[in-house]
């Protein structure tokens, strides 16, 4: 293998490294979060109070936040 070869499988290997560890923001106003948002899983971690109440702004646009665990019961009633 020469150097030139090596130094392309290098390049394309930290590149690649670079992407799949990358930390991506999940939170914000009006930024959807939760498992898949950005391509991230939430693996336990429940979103926080703020986070709720931020995604619930930008689908709804009031302050009147439900129980958890409502808007699955709603978005999944058909299984």
């Amino acid at each position: 293998m020469n150097d030139k070869n090596l130094l392309l499988y290098g390049l394309i290997g930290y590149v690649l490294y670079k992407i799949f560890t990358e930390e991506k923001e999940t939170s914000g106003i009006g930024e959807m979060t939760g498992l898949g948002a950005a391509g991230i899983p939430r693996r336990g971690k429940p979103k926080t109070e703020e986070e709720r109440m931020a995604t619930h702004m930008a689908r709804f646009g009031n302050t009147e936040l439900p129980p958890r665990g409502t808007g699955l019961r709603r978005r999944f009633r058909g299984f």
